[in-house]
C-alpha cells in the first residue's frame, strides 16, 4: 500500500495530506484557513470574500486578477498565471516558465506543447510544431499544406476559398492572401508610415516635402521598398529642417552633409534632382570628396610633431597652386599620397623625418612613385635643410618585384591552379615573372585569343607579334622558379 503524501502548513508547521489554500506564497492547511481567513467586505471591489485578517488591506483574487499584465501592461486579457509580481496575460504567460528542452530538437525553449496532428506525443518547442509547414504556393503563406483535387498542394484557405478578389485593385487573389494582394498590402503599410512620419516635422512645408517625396518613392521603386526604407530618410529630412528650414542650394547641402553623406541618401537626391528643386554640380561633389580626403590625410600627424608640421607646409606651398590655377585639388591629394606614406615608413624607425636610407627604402618597394614623391623631398629639403636625393635602386627594385610576382604565383598554384579557365588572372603575372614582359590585362583580355598553341605543361601565347612560353602544369612553374 502506497503512503499517502504529506505536505507541512507554513502557519502551523503540521504536516497535512492536502494543503487548502496558498496566498501569496504562503500555504495553510484546512485549519489556519479557517481560523485566519475571515468573511469581510473586499476593499477593492467591495463583495464579501474571505481574507486574511491580519491584513487589512489585503484584496480578493479577482480584484488581483484585473489588475494589468505586469509584463506587457495590458487590461482587460485572460490572465495565464499569478505571478509573484502580479498578474500575467495568456500571451506573456510563456516568458515567466521555466525553459525546458524540446523533445523534437534538443533546443530550451518555454513554450512546449503536443501537437496532435504529428502523432508523436512530443511536447515540442514552436518550430518543431510547425515541421509540416511550407510555404503556399497560392497565397504565399507559411502554413500547413493539403492535398487538392488537382494534385496541387495548398493551403486550407486556397483550397476552400475559390473567385477572391482584391478589396482595392479587384484583381484575383488567392484564397489565403485575406482581403487584399500583396501590392495593394504594402502601398497602404507605405502610407500609413508616410503619415506617421510625416508627424515629426514641426514645419508643415517640411512635412509636405516628405509627404511628395513618399509618393514619389512608391512610383518609383514599388510599395514594398519604400514601405521597409521610408524611415531611414526621416533623418536626413529633420536634419535639413533643423538646419536651413527648406532645402537650400546644392552646395550648402553638400558642405554641410559632405559627399558621403550625401551618397548615403541617394534617393532623396535623385528625388530633388528630378523635381528640379535641386540642381546636382558634379564638380563641387568632387572637389568636396578632394578636400574630406586632403583634410583626413593632412590630419595623420598632429601638428605638433615635426611630420605634422612637415606636411602642413607642404600642403599650404601645394594649395597656393591650387590658387594660381596651376594644379587641381586632385593633384594635391595624390601629390600628399606618398609624401604620407614615406613619414609613415619613417615613423615606424622611430624617426621624425625621413633619412636617405629610408627614402631607397620606400622607393625600392615603389618604384613608381618616384616623380610624385619629388616635390615633397624638396620641399623637406628646403624647409628642414635637408639632402635627400629621390633614386631608385633598380636592381633592389626587380629584386623586390620578382619576390612579389613569385609570391602571386605561388598563390595561384595553392589556390585556384593553373589552367586555362583562369588565364586571364595569372597570365599577365607569368609574363612578367618569365620575360620580363609588363603588361595590362586589359591587352591580354581574353586570354584565350593570344593562345596559338598549348600542351599538359606549357602554353605559347602571340603579344604584339612576339611567342612567349609560359609553364602550364605546377611543376613546371616550380622548376622555372628555381625551387
Amino acid at each position: 500500500m502506497n503512503k499517502q503524501a504529506s505536505f507541512c502548513c507554513d502557519e502551523c508547521g503540521k504536516s497535512v495530506a492536502k494543503i487548502h489554500r496558498v496566498y501569496e506564497g504562503h500555504r495553510y492547511c484546512v485549519t489556519c484557513y479557517a481560523r485566519v481567513f475571515k468573511p469581510r467586505m473586499c476593499t477593492g471591489c467591495g463583495t464579501r470574500k474571505r481574507l486574511p485578517s491580519n491584513r487589512p488591506d489585503a484584496i480578493c483574487s479577482a480584484c488581483k486578477a484585473s489588475k494589468p499584465c505586469v509584463r506587457c501592461g495590458k487590461a482587460g486579457s485572460p490572465v495565464g498565471r499569478m505571478s509573484d509580481y502580479g498578474p500575467v496575460c495568456n500571451s506573456c504567460a510563456p516568458y515567466f516558465r521555466t525553459e525546458k528542452p524540446c523533445e523534437g530538437c534538443g533546443n530550451p525553449s518555454s513554450e512546449l506543447s503536443k501537437v496532435a496532428r504529428l502523432q508523436n506525443n512530443l511536447r515540442l518547442c514552436p518550430s518543431c510544431q510547425r515541421s509540416d509547414y511550407q510555404t503556399c504556393p497560392g497565397c504565399r503563406r507559411y502554413r500547413q499544406l493539403f492535398l487538392g483535387a488537382d494534385g496541387n498542394h495548398l493551403c486550407k484557405l486556397c483550397l476552400e476559398r475559390h473567385d477572391q478578389y482584391c478589396a482595392s485593385c479587384r484583381k484575383p487573389i488567392a484564397g489565403g492572401r485575406g482581403a487584399r494582394c500583396e501590392d495593394c498590402y504594402w502601398i497602404e503599410a507605405a502610407h500609413k508610415r508616410i503619415d506617421i512620419d510625416e508627424h515629426v516635422f514641426s514645419s508643415p512645408t517640411m512635412g509636405k516635402l516628405f509627404a511628395e517625396f513618399g509618393d514619389w518613392l512608391i512610383e518609383e521603386c514599388g510599395g514594398k521598398n519604400a514601405a521597409l526604407s521610408i524611415h531611414r530618410y526621416v533623418s536626413f529630412f529633420l536634419e535639413v529642417e533643423k538646419v536651413w528650414g527648406s532645402f537650400p542650394g546644392y552646395e550648402s547641402l553638400v558642405a554641410h552633409f559632405k559627399a558621403e553623406g550625401l551618397r548615403r541618401v541617394r534617393r532623396p537626391m535623385r528625388w530633388l534632382n528630378t523635381h528640379q528643386r535641386l540642381c546636382v554640380d558634379s564638380v563641387v561633389r568632387e572637389n568636396t570628396s578632394e578636400e574630406e580626403r586632403i583634410l583626413n590625410m593632412s590630419g595623420k600627424f598632429p601638428i605638433g610633431l615635426i611630420a605634422g608640421q612637415a606636411v602642413n607646409g607642404y600642403v599650404k606651398k601645394l594649395r597656393i597652386r591650387h590658387q594660381q590655377g596651376k594644379i587641381s585639388l586632385r593633384s594635391i591629394r595624390l601629390a600628399l599620397t606618398p609624401a604620407i606614406h614615406l613619414l609613415q615608413c619613417a615613423s615606424t624607425t622611430g624617426q621624425a623625418l625621413p633619412n636617405q636610407k629610408t627614402l631607397d627604402g620606400y622607393l625600392a618597394t615603389r618604384p613608381g612613385q618616384q616623380a610624385a614623391v619629388t616635390g615633397f623631398i624638396s620641399h623637406l629639403n628646403t624647409a628642414f635643410f635637408l639632402e635627400l636625393t629621390p633614386r631608385v635602386d633598380e636592381v633592389l627594385a626587380a629584386t623586390l618585384r620578382k619576390k612579389k610576382l613569385e609570391k602571386r604565383l605561388r598563390d595561384f598554384i595553392s589556390g585556384e591552379g593553373l589552367s586555362l579557365n583562369n588565364a586571364d588572372a595569372w597570365m599577365p603575372t607569368a609574363l612578367e615573372y618569365f620575360h620580363k614582359v609588363r603588361s595590362t590585362k586589359k591587352q591580354l583580355l581574353p586570354a584565350q585569343k593570344h593562345i596559338v598553341s598549348q600542351d599538359l605543361h606549357s602554353v605559347t601565347i602571340v603579344l604584339d607579334g612576339h611567342h612567349y612560353c609560359l609553364p602550364l602544369s605546377a611543376g613546371a612553374f616550380s622548376a622555372g622558379m628555381g625551387t
